[in-house]
C-alpha cells in the first residue's frame, strides 16, 4: 500500500516553541495539520535540541545599535551569518517564518536557499508594532521601516492576523495576504457564573502596553465604583510588570495571579464583570493598534464576559467587538468617559451566542487547513 509523503516544512522563530503568546498560537495551528510535518526551529532566548543560535543583536546598548543598522541596511553580520547557514543546512521543502523582530533580513538571505519556497506568518507589523513599542530602538524603526518597504514586496506568500492588516498591507504595499487566525479546538464556553452584585471586577491577561492608559482606567472604575457603591477588584493573569501597579491611594483591590493554565484562567476571569484590553493612544502606536489583534482574544471568547476595549477609534479589536457584539470600546482617555462606557457595559445585555458565533467564525479548524494549504501551494512552485 503506497503512502502520500509528508511535506517537509521548515518553520523558524525568534523565539522559543514552549513559550506562550505567539507559539500558542502556531501549536494550534499545527495540530491540524493533515500531510505536513513541521521543523520547528528558533534563535534567541531558551535552550532546546532546537535552537539554532543567539540573536543577531548582541552586547552592550551601543553594540546593538550599532549590529541594529548594519542589518537593516542589508548588511550580514557575523551572528546573522551563523543564522543563516543553520537554517540553509536543513532539509525541508518550504520555509516559513514569523515575520519578528530581525527575521526580515534573514528572509531576504534565505531567499537564495529557497527561492520562492518561502512563506511569512506576520501577527505585528515590525517597524510601526514591535519596534515602536521598543524603548531601545524606536528611533531607529525608520530604517526596518525602509527595509521592510524595499523587500517585503518580493515575498508573495503571507498570511496575517486580522483584516485590518490585510487592508494595510495591500494600502502600504500592495502585497495580497491572507487572514489566518489561531484554531480553538476546544470551543466549549465557560459555565455561566453568579457575579457579585456589590463589586465590580474586571480581568485581564498579558501585558499593558502603557502605563497612561491603564491609570486612566483605573480612576474611571472608581469613579464608576464610587458613585454605584460597589467594591473594586481587578484580577490579572501573566506577568504584565511594574506598569499594572495600581497608584498610591487606588481604593480597589488588584490580584496578580501569575501564570496560569488557559481552563484555569478561563474559571477565574468567567466571575469578572468585564474582561479588559487596550491599546496605546499615541499616535506612533496608530498601525499596531489598527492592524494587530489580541492574542488574549480567543481565550476571552471562551469566558464569555464582555470586553472593554480600551483604545482610539479605528483599533482592530473595537472592529471585531462592533462586528460580533461582545463587548464595548471607550475611545476616551477622561475617567468621566470610562466611568460612563463602564456604566453603559454593565446595563448591556450580551447574548452567549455571540461569543460562540466569534470563536466559530474567526477560530474555526478552517484556518489550519487554509494555512496548509498555503504552505503546500508555496512548496510546489
Amino acid at each position: 500500500m503506497s503512502h502520500t509523503a509528508m511535506l517537509k516544512i521548515l518553520l523558524v522563530t525568534p523565539f522559543s516553541p514552549s513559550i506562550g503568546g505567539g507559539s500558542v498560537n502556531l501549536r494550534t495551528l499545527i495540530h491540524g495539520f493533515k500531510s505536513s510535518a513541521v521543523d520547528w526551529r528558533f534563535y534567541g532566548a531558551g535552550v532546546g535540541h532546537n535552537l539554532i543560535g543567539a540573536s543577531p543583536l548582541q552586547g552592550s546598548f551601543l553594540k546593538q545599535w550599532m549590529q541594529f543598522g548594519q542589518i537593516w541596511t542589508g548588511h550580514v553580520t557575523g551572528e546573522l551569518q551563523r543564522l543563516i547557514d543553520s537554517v540553509s543546512s536543513i532539509s525541508a521543502e518550504v520555509c516559513w517564518l514569523v515575520l519578528h523582530n530581525e527575521m526580515l533580513p534573514l528572509a531576504v538571505q534565505l531567499r537564495k536557499r529557497f527561492g520562492q519556497k518561502m512563506h511569512l506568518s506576520v501577527h505585528d507589523d515590525v517597524p510601526e508594532a514591535i519596534y515602536a513599542r521598543s524603548r531601545r530602538f524606536r528611533h531607529l524603526r525608520w530604517l526596518a521601516r525602509r527595509f521592510q518597504r524595499l523587500h517585503l514586496p518580493a515575498f508573495t506568500s503571507m498570511d496575517v492576523t486580522s483584516v485590518n492588516m490585510q487592508r494595510y498591507y495591500q494600502e502600504e504595499y500592495r502585497l495580497n495576504s491572507t487572514v489566518v487566525h489561531p484554531v480553538v479546538w476546544n470551543s466549549v464556553l465557560a459555565p455561566e457564573s453568579s457575579l457579585s452584585d456589590d463589586e465590580l471586577r474586571i480581568g485581564h491577561i498579558g501585558s499593558l502596553y502603557s502605563r497612561r492608559e491603564w491609570l486612566c482606567m483605573l480612576a474611571g472604575a472608581e469613579r464608576w465604583a464610587k458613585d454605584t457603591g460597589r467594591r473594586i477588584r481587578i484580577d490579572i493573569i501573566g506577568n504584565p510588570g511594574q506598569d499594572a501597579v495600581p497608584p498610591a491611594g487606588f481604593s480597589g483591590t488588584v490580584k496578580f495571579v501569575g501564570q496560569m493554565e488557559e481552563n484555569e484562567a478561563i474559571q477565574l476571569l468567567s466571575h469578572c464583570h468585564v474582561l479588559y484590553a487596550m491599546y496605546p493612544f499615541d499616535r506612533r502606536h496608530r498601525v499596531f493598534r489598527e492592524t494587530s489583534q489580541p492574542t488574549k482574544l480567543s481565550t476571552y471568547m471562551r469566558v464569555a464576559r464582555p470586553i472593554f476595549c480600551h483604545a482610539p477609534i479605528g483599533s482592530s479589536l473595537g472592529f471585531f467587538l462592533e462586528r460580533f457584539n461582545v463587548g464595548c470600546e471607550c475611545t476616551s482617555l477622561d475617567p468621566r468617559d470610562i466611568a460612563q462606557s463602564i456604566g453603559q457595559m454593565m446595563r448591556k445585555q450580551f447574548l452567549r451566542n455571540s461569543y460562540k458565533q466569534a470563536l466559530t467564525q474567526e477560530y474555526g479548524p478552517e484556518n489550519s487547513r487554509l494555512l496548509e494549504h498555503m504552505l503546500q501551494t508555496c512548496a510546489s512552485r
